[in-house]
């Protein structure tokens, strides 16, 4: 099977994995424990627009899931299924924000593509934040500028969306 999963599939994925095992641990009214394998299966497969049957199988043993053990192996599997962001070099980041002339880049040969649902960071010596996406087979750049008010504890960011 190709992989066919985002990272953020996989983490929302194992986010509900978890809350199941919890709720078989927590509960002994089966009512209860069957209501939540149906959320959680409905849950799963929300997150896919289009699904092989193949791919739908192994996303619905999800509801028979019971404890630690399971839910490590179930996924186990999903993770060899994980999608890789697209590697990027230096000179791809750069043109992507053509009109910021200078600005710091992460070491990308640090990165585990593998675990990625997007690129981002901040360049503290400009006060921005940087992020990239992968959507609909291209990179989609966004730059936030990072101003140093507070207000109520709360930073205040100024997005700033046409590059």
């Amino acid at each position: 099977m190709e992989a066919f999963i985002r990272f953020d599939q996989y983490n929302y994925i194992q986010d509900q994995t978890k809350n199941l095992v919890q709720g078989h641990t927590t509960s002994n009214d089966s009512a209860v424990t069957q209501a939540l394998k149906s959320m959680t299966h409905e849950k799963v497969l929300e997150c896919f627009q289009e699904l092989e049957s193949e791919q739908k199988e192994l996303l619905e043993q999800v509801q028979h899931i019971k404890d630690e053990t399971e839910a490590i192996f179930f996924l186990s599997r999903l993770k060899q299924l994980i999608v890789p962001f697209p590697q990027l070099n230096e000179n791809e980041v750069k043109k992507l924000f053509p009109k910021i002339k200078k600005f710091k880049i992460p070491n990308l040969n640090e990165i585990n593509w593998n675990e990625l649902s997007y690129l981002g960071w901040t360049d503290h010596g400009s006060n921005r934040k940087y992020m990239i996406t992968y959507q609909n087979g291209k990179f989609e750049p966004f730059k936030a500028r990072l101003p140093l008010q507070h207000r109520r504890g709360c930073v205040r960011f100024a997005m700033n969306m046409n590059m």
